[in-house]
């Protein structure tokens, strides 16, 4: 069952309820951050303003994963990714919408797994990237230690993201919305970035987890 999203913490899409057809193309358009393609800091401003802040972080999740190279072939050899999130989601139908500009466009599909608000030995570890909601914030540490040394890509949009030990926090930049890299936690997975992810970020630290999280007992 999904939660509810607080209206204060994440805005209305209004655009999503008024222009659905053209919010989808919009979506559609935005995928551009494939492989041989444009990066997503290249679609216009008037096509981001037409999507909804969360269609469009669905669509940068989605794009994240094909610019990262995984340490073994098991993620690569499956025919769908999955994506997690843990706490309020703020996405809505995003990933509905998602899913129906992947299909149209034949490119390969996605997987949500809602996993509520975070509890004890969840199993956050069987998606290739995990979004963890600002819901969250003081289980930040926690949950992300629970992941140290697996390859699942930890994905957020708080300014303490980073700082608790997750790889990759949204943020907005001039007017787009942009993304900044802690590579510490990267490396101990595993996980490679590609070039083209660094070079566009806004940030890139190396920001060891904090010395008091540790992570919890099986």
């Amino acid at each position: 069952m999904r939660p509810t999203s607080h209206k204060k913490s994440f805005p209305a899409n209004s655009g999503r309820k008024r222009f659905p057809h053209l919010l989808l193309r919009a979506l559609v358009a935005l995928l551009l951050f494939l492989p041989g393609v444009a990066l997503p800091t290249q679609a216009s401003y008037s096509q981001q303003l037409a999507t909804g802040e969360y269609e469009l972080k669905a669509v940068y999740l989605y794009n994240f994963l094909h610019f990262v190279q995984w340490p073994s072939e098991l993620h690569e050899k499956e025919s769908t990714f999955i994506i997690g999130v843990v706490g309020e989601s703020p996405f809505g139908d995003a990933f509905d919408l998602l899913r129906q500009g992947l299909q149209q466009q034949k490119q390969q599909g996605i997987s949500v797994i809602y996993f509520g608000p975070y509890r004890k030995n969840m199993d956050l570890g069987r998606c290739h990237l995990l979004f963890v909601s600002s819901s969250e914030h003081r289980n930040f540490q926690t949950i992300l230690a629970s992941l140290k040394g697996t390859p699942v890509l930890t994905v957020g949009d708080h300014e303490d993201f980073l700082a608790s030990g997750g790889m990759i926090n949204l943020v907005r930049y001039k007017e787009k919305l942009r993304w900044e890299v802690n590579r510490a936690p990267v490396r101990q997975t595993g996980l490679r970035f590609e070039a083209k992810l660094l070079d566009i970020a806004t940030q890139i630290v190396d920001l060891p987890a904090p010395r008091n999280s540790e992570r919890p007992e099986e």
